[in-house]
């Protein structure tokens, strides 16, 4: 994945929040996973995959992104690793699921 293709996904994301970059704003440039919103970063090398589950804030750097995920851990990997991003919205709790009873 191209850094400007990673752009364009996380900014149409919905439960995102573009964060720092601004005049004066000492905050990363980046962004971060609204509350209750479940977000799942997806890597691929070489015909293996795995995924970062949980995360809370990415930062795009020239190279490489910087993941952070719930219990704090920092993921740093290569751009080009990135193959998909989910975001998961909070359960409406006005519609709740049903088991079909």
């Amino acid at each position: 994945m191209t850094p400007e293709t990673l752009h364009k996904i996380l900014d149409d994301s919905p439960g995102l929040t573009k964060v720092g970059g601004g005049k004066g704003d000492k905050t990363e440039p980046g962004w971060t996973v609204e509350s209750e919103h479940r977000a799942t970063l997806y890597l691929a090398f070489e015909g293996a995959s795995t995924q970062v589950n949980e995360v809370v804030k990415i930062v795009p750097r020239a190279t490489h992104l910087r993941v952070e995920t719930k219990d704090r851990t920092v993921h740093l990997f290569p751009i080009e690793l990135m193959q998909a991003f989910a975001v998961r919205p909070p359960r409406d709790v006005a519609n709740p699921s049903r088991t079909g009873f």
